[in-house]
């Protein structure tokens, strides 16, 4: 009897078809998967199904090689491929995936870039794991110096160095102050505040002294000229040698006239009157003081007008006779009228040597060349003048008292000479040599007359300034003694 199909390799349904029903007989199978997987073909089975005849491989450990060896279904399990990764660090990092190494296990498959030197960049440049390693970064820092110093960070800049990310402050001029306030690495520099006039407190000429800034910051008062340096010097009215005596141990010059008491002693001027002659010139200013240019006897310094042309010194050389040691009363200074304009020698009486007196040409002696008057300084406009004379009998008779002065002018003037005009009778000239001498009186040796009985009474040691009085005096007394006698013989 036919029956229900089984797969038994029998027609069971006695249709003429055997196991037609299991359609995959024959067909390929597998069994297991990944690595396990065997294959085989369908065949009938005991129970009168199909089943594959493979026989499934024994599973291994789990490998990255693309195949499932554990043989559980999954492939490369456990080995995170396709996952991101990166190789290296800093700037040697480089990205990639994980894939299998092709030794069963995963590597990344990112190459590391190659390190270089580091710089300052915020960059792991040599790839060490430590970024900007050696520039002290982060650590406190100054910028600028003195007062211009500013506190800040060491940071990196854009030339890839460490700079310190503070910003100076804005320098000013220098003052002593212990500051370094121009901020150029020096403290109160180039001396500020100094160069001043001061006074230390020493006697002298060391009492100026000179400001400094010392090393505290502080303006002080230093000495430029130290005591006992410089040695005393005379007639400056100065302690130069700061002792706190002024010119001690020097000669004196009393009268400030520029000439030592000893000097003015010995050549005869006033130690205590600066100008002796009183002709507007102190004695130490007069020209050739010690000299006696027109020959009268006195020098210089004691002779007004010393070339005797007329002209008072003062006047020739322009001065206006305001100094305080000039005497007015005296008579010997006239002010110079053009305040020193016209200026002549006062040692040569023909300054232009054009053959006529200064006093000549200006003839009212005020130092002007008024209208009318020649220049003395002009020697062209000269008008030469007859003398008043060329020798002493052209001043009078030789007991005149007048002789001819060559040297004032050929001027006849009062006095005498030993060789020419003499005194008049009583008088003797005290000329000792060429030189223009004056006429004094003779002195007469006291002596005492008889009074009475026709005698005049001279008291002793008085004298007459009239000698020709006291010699017809004398010579009536004579008579009458004589007389006298007579009458009492007879």
């Amino acid at each position: 009897m036919p029956s229900t199909e089984i797969c038994d390799s029998i027609d069971n349904d006695c249709d003429g078809t055997t196991d037609e029903d299991f359609t995959t007989l024959g067909m390929p199978c597998t069994m297991g998967v990944g690595a396990c997987e065997m294959p085989g073909v369908f065949v009938c089975n005991p129970s009168g199904g199909t089943m594959c005849d493979a026989l499934a491989g024994e599973p291994s450990p789990e490998v990255c090689d693309s195949i499932d060896n554990n043989c559980d279904g999954t492939t490369d399990e456990g080995f995170g491929l396709g996952m991101m990764c990166t190789a290296g660090v800093g700037a040697c990092l480089s990205a990639g995936v994980l894939a299998c190494d092709g030794n069963g296990g995963a590597a990344c498959t990112a190459m590391a870039g190659m390190p270089s030197a580091e710089v300052c960049d915020g960059i792991d440049n040599n790839c060490d794991g430590t970024t900007d390693e050696g520039f002290g970064l982060g650590m406190m820092c100054t910028a600028g110096v003195g007062a211009c110093q500013a506190q800040g960070f060491v940071i990196c800049n854009m030339a890839g160095t460490p700079t310190c990310d503070a910003t100076p402050g804005t320098p000013v001029a220098e003052t002593c102050n212990g500051i370094d306030d121009d901020c150029d690495g020096t403290i109160d520099n180039g001396n500020p505040g100094s160069g001043m006039v001061c006074s230390t407190g020493l006697p002298g000429i060391c009492a100026d002294g000179s400001t400094a800034c010392n090393a505290q910051g502080m303006i002080e008062c230093t000495v430029v000229t130290q005591p006992g340096t410089v040695t005393e010097v005379c007639a400056d009215q100065l302690d130069n040698n700061c002792d706190g005596s002024v010119d001690e141990g020097c000669p004196v010059d009393s009268d400030g006239d520029g000439l030592l008491d000893d000097e003015e002693v010995a050549i005869g001027t006033d130690p205590n009157d600066a100008d002796s002659d009183d002709d507007g010139i102190l004695d130490g200013d007069e020209p050739e003081y010690a000299t006696d240019t027109d020959g009268d006897g006195s020098i210089n310094a004691n002779d007004p007008d010393s070339d005797n042309d007329g002209l008072a010194d003062g006047t020739e050389v322009g001065n206006d006779c305001s100094n305080p040691d000039t005497d007015p009363a005296a008579g010997n200074c006239k002010p110079d009228g053009d305040m020193g304009t016209t200026k002549t020698n006062p040692l040569d009486a023909d300054t232009d040597d054009g053959t006529v007196n200064d006093g000549v040409e200006d003839a009212n002696h005020d130092g002007v060349v008024d209208t009318g008057e020649t220049d003395p300084n002009v020697k062209e406009d000269d008008i030469p003048t007859m003398p008043d004379c060329t020798q002493d009998s052209d001043c009078g008779d030789k007991k005149s008292g007048r002789v001819c002065d060559i040297a004032g002018g050929n001027v006849c003037v009062d006095g005498c000479h030993l060789m020419g005009n003499g005194c008049p009778d009583a008088f003797t000239c005290n000329a000792t040599g060429d030189e223009i001498g004056q006429c004094i009186p003779v002195e007469v040796p006291p002596t005492d007359i008889i009074t009475g009985s026709g005698f005049c009474n001279v008291s002793p040691g008085r004298t007459s300034n009239n000698a020709t009085a006291i010699f017809l005096s004398a010579a009536l007394g004579l008579a009458l003694a004589i007389r006298r006698r007579r009458s009492q013989r007879s």
